[in-house]
């Protein structure tokens, strides 16, 4: 997982990046922020110069009213004088674990593949990094998927580089 010798805010939308995110030892001050529903200039003054790596689902992305938001943050982000990556996860995080993980993850938590309770037992789960590594994670396949329509305005920013 990437490191940083700055101190590390890491956004995310809720509950599942949180758990998550730490479950896979990325290292940093979480909190919970939704780019497409929310002003990110409202978060500066909390942030003190630390580096940012906003974990963003891609969902929204087909609402103008919310990709319009989510353009007007990035363009803020980048005119400002903060570091940040931007960890694009294509539909939503469950979305990614499944892409990444050599065996079902639906099959792993012991429910119907595609469930909506995906994200509910993940929460509930007591050692998320154990039943990750049982269900063979490979971590450099998480935030690789390229999303058209997202890459345009964050392509540079990406992490992991995207190759396309």
């Amino acid at each position: 997982m990437p490191k940083s010798s700055r101190r590390v805010i890491l956004l995310g939308e809720g509950d599942t990046e949180k758990k998550v995110l730490n479950a896979l030892g990325v290292i940093g001050l979480f909190k919970q922020f939704n780019i497409w529903e929310k002003d990110i200039f409202k978060l500066f003054p909390s942030l003190g110069g630390a580096e940012l790596w906003l974990y963003v689902d891609t969902d929204k992305a087909d609402n103008e009213q919310e990709f319009i938001r989510f353009a007007n943050n990035i363009a803020i982000l980048k005119k400002s004088r903060l570091i940040f990556k931007v960890y694009l996860q294509v539909r939503h995080l469950e979305d990614e674990l499944a892409r990444a993980c050599k065996r079902c993850i639906y099959q792993g938590f012991d429910i119907a593949k595609g469930s909506s309770e995906l994200k509910d037992k993940i929460i509930e789960c007591r050692n998320l990094e154990r039943k990750l590594l049982d269900l063979q994670i490979d971590k450099t396949k998480l935030w690789q998927q390229s999303h058209a329509k997202c890459d345009e305005f964050v392509k540079i920013y990406r992490s992991p580089k995207v190759v396309v």
